[in-house]
């Protein structure tokens, strides 16, 4: 059966509320593209004095829910308010434009940067890149290398490339062909990491923005403070859940009774209060715990008598190891290594450092990553993590809880000196930091990882037993908490058991 007749190509109707003010957390990504879509709209004859032209293309590449397809709509909505021109926005993902008859999905690609080129201004966005255009193998077929090959010539075959922008977005940017990765293409590759902390208060307040009464700064802060590992997607999500919360607290009976009872509620008395928000978060897994766990937190308020001096000690030893612990400092420096030893180092003290670094991306090599059914041998996991590292377009933290039963699990497999190999070629780029936790002494260890966390470079912390003054303040903060025992009438008490005694023996 022949395939239909294709349907003429619409542009994507673009929504005027969602423009730069609508992202948070993402600053740096809006003037990177401000440079390359809005200024040569703005200034076209600066790149003609300088006989330059714009970038052609970028790709958007970070886990799923950081934003990547809302700051493509953004984006086309901004650029349509530039100069009075409007902008002809076409999305597709790539999976719908492969077809299964031969030569159908070339074509329909073909008919989309003719569409673009008569209507430009305009902004091509290809929602998961990595199914059209997947790395070209051998015996994978030629219907998915013409694909590819039809899609790299079109984009080198568009004339004024300055008024057609494409952009591809992928969490899995290693699928995607070579060829489609170099300058001419996607010129520049963004990053989109999970939301720090400041980056989370800023999303939950563009999402409780148009609350009544809106929330105060403190609740915001409390909120992005305990939402770690939380994506732009689950936070929205977390707005969502509180305010059902807050009807399910202030109306319990729209639950039990009918369902015409709605009509009375009266939405001015439903306030969303920090405890909503809570409690939302606990009925919530983010998408990050759903195939990793969060492996940075903050310290929980019963531990801070016991722990926060230590981390405070480890964090300042860890800046001369690491100074790309402050986001503020741009210099380029090497490769570095921290171990934290003792009790407590992988369940409190390095969460809690990981929790100070938020604005760096984390990789963790633990055995849970090493024995997943996502990866077909260590190996393979332990080139995945480096490789991720390198990706990233900002600092880095690979993290090895207990690394001494890592290491014994690597014993007798090339994983040893594959590990050793690629952190001193610094395969994983730099500016990076080898974070290990141990329960053993660091005498006790193997000799590479000896040489690997050298004392003599101060980048070992040997956590301490507690002081009697934090013990102090710990158990008064635990006897705080404990409602005291009801106080007894021993008089009372008395005269009861006398007659419970005497109506046992019957006198």
């Amino acid at each position: 059966m022949p395939p239909k007749k294709s349907k003429t190509i619409q542009p994507l109707k673009l929504d005027s509320n969602v423009n730069f003010n609508s992202v948070g957390g993402l600053e740096e990504h809006i003037k990177c593209l401000r440079e390359m879509v809005l200024f040569p709209l703005m200034y076209p004859d600066l790149f003609k004095r300088f006989n330059t032209r714009p970038p052609k293309g970028v790709l958007f590449h970070g886990p799923p829910g950081t934003g990547k397809t809302l700051l493509a709509r953004a984006l086309a909505q901004e650029s349509s308010l530039v100069r009075g021109k409007k902008v002809a926005f076409f999305m597709r993902k790539g999976a719908d434009i492969m077809s299964k008859w031969y030569g159908e999905s070339e074509k329909h690609l073909k008919m989309l940067f003719q569409q673009a080129n008569k209507m430009r201004p305009s902004i091509i966005f290809f929602d998961e890149v990595d199914a059209l255009a997947p790395a070209r193998v051998e015996g994978q077929g030629e219907a998915c290398a013409s694909v590819v090959a039809t899609l790299l010539v079109e984009m080198d075959g568009l004339w004024d490339r300055g008024d057609v922008i494409v952009i591809g977005a992928t969490n899995r940017p290693d699928c995607l062909d070579p060829a489609l990765r170099r300058s001419g293409r996607f010129d520049r590759e963004l990053y989109f990491p999970p939301p720090s902390v400041l980056a989370r208060r800023d999303i939950l307040a563009i999402y409780t923005r148009h609350w009544m009464p809106r929330p105060t700064d403190e609740m915001l802060d409390r909120v992005a403070q305990t939402t770690s590992g939380y994506v732009g997607s689950d936070l929205k999500a977390l707005c969502s859940e509180a305010v059902l919360r807050a009807l399910r607290r202030m109306y319990p009976q729209v639950y039990d009774g009918d369902y015409h009872c709605i009509s009375n509620i009266d939405t001015r008395k439903v306030e969303i209060t920090v405890e909503d928000l809570l409690a939302a978060k606990r009925s919530l897994l983010p998408t990050g715990a759903r195939c990793n766990t969060i492996v940075s937190r903050h310290l929980a308020p019963q531990y801070e008598p016991l722990m926060r001096a230590q981390v405070n000690a480890a964090a300042s030893l860890l800046k001369q190891a690491f100074p790309h612990v402050n986001a503020s400092q741009e210099e380029d420096v090497s490769p570095s290594v921290f171990l934290i030893s003792g009790n407590c180092a992988e369940t409190h003290l390095a969460p809690a450092l990981l929790a100070q670094m938020e604005h760096c991306s984390f990789q963790e090599l633990s055995m849970s990553t090493l024995h997943s059914t996502q990866v077909l041998s260590q190996e393979r996991a332990i080139i995945s993590i480096f490789s991720e590292c390198r990706r990233a377009d900002r600092r880095s933290v690979i993290f090895i809880p207990n690394v001494a039963a890592v290491w014994e699990a690597l014993a007798y497999t090339p994983g040893q000196s594959l590990l050793l190999q690629l952190w001193r070629t610094r395969a994983a780029g730099d500016n990076v930091l080898l974070l290990a936790t141990c329960n053993v002494e660091h005498s006790e260890l193997p000799e590479e990882l000896q040489e690997l966390f050298p004392m003599y470079q101060d980048c070992v912390y040997r956590v301490r037993d507690p002081t009697a003054t934090e013990v102090l303040e710990f158990l008064k903060h635990i006897t705080a908490e404990t409602s005291p025992l009801p106080a007894t009438n021993e008089k009372t008490d008395q005269t009861t058991n006398f007659g419970m005694h005497k109506e046992k023996h019957g006198n």
